[in-house]
């Protein structure tokens, strides 16, 4: 029997980041190798994530305008509590080793990242917040160097590193910890799938040993699970009747991920889109295209090394659906789709494997097309209908508008990337030849 996939997470090396503080001033060399005592950064990180615990109230208190809260207050609590001179000395003591320094960044962008996105939605430039901070983005800049990452917060310390039952959050609502556990979900789960079907891919399981329809309906349970996750987004909590997950909820979170410069250079904010599981199970099904594929390659850069190394290796390996058209004998010119009858003719042919094959195959199939229908369902209710029912004065001090995507741009492009799936003759034409014979017989 084929044992659970490994599913443990840990590198945190980003592959296309070094040295973004070349040339940037640095603090005297006295000052780089102080002796800190590894408990003392220990207790300095305690008391930093115990003022982040009460982050999310100050900056509901900006957003909401709340009389006895203003962005100065928050500007005056996070730089008491990120003051270089406090964290300096830590972060230049030569005691901070990779896994400590990717924990401060993402501790570090919470603060950060909040007063951002106060300043953007004040109409403040990217960036202006931190710049007022120059200490604090040296410090930044030199964890990042350490840690070989962005220099601030990322889908890894946002999300997969900061796994909880009470994970750090912008606003405290339920339905960011939600999200959180989404994320983590889908990394799980998706990562389960594609493993399953792994050596299918290498070659070193053949789709004619039973081992391999055992494979593929794994890995279409753990979709199956995922899906559910996905659709408690929208159903009320235990005891209430509000959905886990409002619009106003995303929308607040999600204007806390905004873009900014470090040391000179714009990085992105955290983006779950970045999680390799979500391009590694597109890989195995078979229906990523060109377009598609350039857009994996481009997300590389917000990888770890682990997690790159396994979407590029991936990328260079036949599909789930190349291997069924080899075990059933149907050879089409490139750029053009099997037909349902050639499907139904080639299947039949094949014997039981065959038959076997494609029914586990388009069981998979049915799975993930589902999850990513509910996928952009759940986008157009929180970024298009469901963004119109926030309140007027509230978006019009949100940086990212309710109906744009990440970047601020259009959801036309995602909406397209989405759409290919469902174009897929794996989606249009396998389970109807499947449906097909099954009636048959």
């Amino acid at each position: 029997m084929r044992t659970q996939p490994t599913t443990t997470r840990t590198s945190t090396q980003i592959t296309t980041v070094a040295n973004d503080n070349d040339g940037h001033p640095r603090p005297p060399a006295a000052a780089l190798r102080m002796p800190i005592p590894d408990r003392q950064a220990e207790k300095a990180l305690r008391e930093l994530e115990a003022f982040l615990r009460r982050l999310p109230l100050l900056n509901r208190g900006v957003e909401y305008g709340t009389v006895s809260f203003s962005m100065s207050l928050l500007e005056r609590e996070v730089a008491a509590h990120i003051d270089p001179q406090i964290i300096g000395p830590i972060v230049y003591s030569g005691h901070v080793d990779q896994e400590l320094a990717l924990r401060y960044l993402g501790l570090l962008g919470f603060a950060v990242s909040s007063l951002e996105r106060h300043a953007q939605g004040a109409g403040r430039p990217a960036g202006s917040a931190l710049a007022a901070m120059p200490g604090v983005e040296r410090c930044l800049l030199e964890l990042g160097r350490i840690a070989n990452h962005p220099p601030r917060d990322s889908h890894y310390t946002y999300w997969l590193n900061n796994n909880s039952d009470d994970p750090l959050t912008f606003t405290g609502e339920t339905g960011e910890k939600f999200f959180n556990f989404a994320v983590n979900q889908t990394d799980l789960l998706l990562g389960n799938a594609a493993d399953y079907l792994l050596d299918i891919r290498i070659g070193a399981l053949s789709l004619r040993d039973p081992q391999a329809v055992l494979c593929i309906e794994e890995a279409a349970a753990s979709i199956a699970i995922l899906r559910r996750v996905y659709l408690d987004y929208r159903r009320p909590v235990e005891g209430g009747t509000g959905a886990r997950m409002t619009p106003l909820d995303f929308n607040r979170m999600r204007n806390y991920l905004l873009p900014y410069p470090v040391g000179g250079m714009m990085h992105s904010g955290p983006n779950a889109t970045n999680v390799a599981a979500y391009p590694r199970v597109d890989l195995a099904i078979g229906w990523a295209d060109e377009a598609f594929c350039a857009t994996i390659a481009q997300r590389l850069s917000h990888m770890n090394d682990r997690d790159a190394a396994l979407v590029r290796r991936d990328l260079g390996l036949p599909s789930l659906a190349e291997r069924l058209l080899d075990l059933i004998g149907l050879r089409t010119e490139k750029g053009v789709s099997p037909t349902i009858e050639q499907l139904i003719d080639h299947i039949r042919q094949s014997g039981s494997d065959g038959r076997k094959v494609a029914h586990a195959y388009s069981l998979l199939v049915k799975e993930a097309h589902a999850l990513s229908a509910l996928h952009w369902g759940h986008i157009s209710h929180y970024l298009v209908h469901g963004g119109k029912t926030i309140p007027a004065e509230m978006a019009a001090t949100m940086p990212l508008k309710p109906h744009t995507g990440v970047s601020g741009s259009s959801l036309d492009r995602t909406h397209a990337l989405m759409s290919g799936r469902s174009a897929h003759w794996t989606v249009t034409c396998l389970p109807k030849a499947v449906d097909r014979l099954t009636f048959a017989d």
